[in-house]
C-alpha cells in the first residue's frame, strides 16, 4: 500500500511510521478508492484488519475498522464502534488533560452506531447498561448517571447498577452521593448478601482503577483505591 494512514489517533509502538513500504509488511490497501470494487468486500477488508492487528499496526486496524462500520454498520458483524470506544478507552496518552474521548474525531464518525445511539429509545434492562457503560467510556458522566438511575427504577434489584451508579458520582468528585448509592444497593441485606455485593461493588472499582492507572490518570486511581479500602474496612468491621 502507498496511502498515508496517519490520519487515526493511535501508532504501533513496534512500528510507529506510516505504512508506506517496508522490506517485510506488504498490504493491499483494500479501501483505497480506486481499487476493484471486488476486492472491497466487507469479509476481505476484516481479515486484513485481523491481519493488521497481529502484525502490531493498529493504527491501519483501526482505520479498517472505523471504514467498515460507516459502511456497513447496520449489519451488527461489521458495527465495531463499541469495540473501537472501549479499546481506545484503554491508550495511555491519547487525551489530553481535561479532553473526552468523544471529542476524538474517529469517534465522532462513528458514534452513532455505538449504543449510546443505538439504544437511545429502548427500555431493556441490558441495554441500559450497555447505553451507560459507554456514556462512561466516553466521558459524558451526567448522561451515563441519568441511565443509570433509569436502570436502577426498572430492576431495583440489579445491584450493579447502584455500583456504577456510584462510580459515576466519584469520577465527578461527589464523594458522599457515592456512598450514598453505594449504600442504598447494600441496605437491608443479609450478612452473607452483604459480603457477596461488597466484593461485586469492590470488582467495579478496581476495574476502573486499573484502567485509569493504564490511560495514566493516577490521581483518580488513588482516589478510587482510597474509597475501596474505606469500604472494605467498613464492612468488615
Amino acid at each position: 500500500m502507498n496511502r498515508d494512514i496517519r490520519k487515526m489517533p493511535i501508532i504501533s509502538s513496534k512500528h510507529p511510521g506510516a505504512l508506506v513500504w517496508a522490506d517485510a509488511f506488504y498490504f493491499r490497501d483494500l479501501i483505497r478508492e480506486d481499487l476493484s470494487i471486488n476486492l472491497k468486500t466487507p469479509e476481505k477488508v476484516f481479515k486484513l484488519a485481523c491481519i493488521a492487528d497481529v502484525l502490531d499496526f493498529p493504527d491501519y486496524g483501526l482505520e479498517l475498522l472505523t471504514h467498515l462500520t460507516l459502511q456497513y454498520g447496520k449489519d451488527e458483524k461489521y458495527n465495531f464502534a463499541d469495540n473501537i470506544i472501549e479499546s481506545l478507552a484503554y491508550v495511555p496518552g491519547l487525551l489530553k488533560q481535561g479532553e473526552l474521548l468523544a471529542s476524538l474525531p474517529v469517534i465522532e464518525k462513528i458514534r452513532v452506531y455505538s449504543s449510546s445511539y443505538k439504544y437511545k429509545n429502548f427500555s431493556i434492562e441490558e441495554d441500559l447498561r450497555k447505553q451507560a457503560y459507554q456514556y462512561l467510556l466516553l466521558g459524558e458522566y451526567d448522561q451515563a448517571g441519568s441511565i443509570y438511575e433509569k436502570a436502577i427504577e426498572f430492576e431495583p434489584n440489579v445491584k450493579a447498577n447502584y455500583w456504577h451508579l456510584g462510580l459515576l458520582l466519584l469520577l465527578q468528585d461527589q464523594e458522599l452521593e457515592a456512598h450514598t448509592a453505594w449504600f442504598l444497593g447494600i441496605a437491608e441485606g443479609k450478612p452473607e448478601e452483604i459480603d457477596i455485593w461488597i466484593a461485586e461493588l469492590v470488582e467495579v472499582l478496581q476495574a476502573e482503577a486499573e484502567r485509569r492507572e493504564i490511560i495514566g490518570d493516577k490521581a483518580l486511581a488513588l482516589t478510587i483505591h482510597e474509597n475501596i479500602n474505606n469500604i472494605v474496612s467498613q464492612y468488615n468491621e
